[in-house]
């Protein structure tokens, strides 16, 4: 059925795991990797809110809620991180790779959504 998300306890499980490390990176003290590869914390931002993104399009049979929130979440969690953690800052442009990872979740999601209604007219 077209917009159902793929049901099954394991992906309900896969989901949350996915949520909890996202605010659990964005909210925990800085770790510095002074050896890390220049712009790899822009890929490490598209990472945590394109993976939970694609995982709510599908898993969730109404991922939309969710995705309206965690778009929310990626100016206000720099925010936070720049007022209530001292050992953190905010950023416009994490913010800006947030966002870009939120949209690239949600194609690849719909993406593969429309794959899996499709299979049993292709496979027919």
């Amino acid at each position: 059925m077209a917009g159902a998300g793929i049901s099954g306890r394991r992906w309900r499980v896969a989901f949350a795991l996915v949520v909890l490390v996202h605010l659990v990176a964005l909210y925990w003290p800085r770790v510095e990797m002074p050896d890390a590869p220049s712009g790899t914390d822009k890929l490490a931002h598209l990472l945590l809110f394109g993976v939970p993104a694609l995982l709510s399009v599908v898993t969730l049979r109404q991922p939309w809620p969710f995705l309206a929130v965690l778009s929310l979440h990626a100016p206000l969690s720099e925010w936070l991180q720049s007022t209530l953690l001292p050992s953190r800052s905010g950023d416009l442009i994490d913010s800006l790779a947030d966002l870009a990872g939120v949209a690239i979740g949600v194609l690849l999601g719909l993406r593969q959504r429309g794959r899996r209604a499709l299979g049993p007219l292709v496979n027919s």
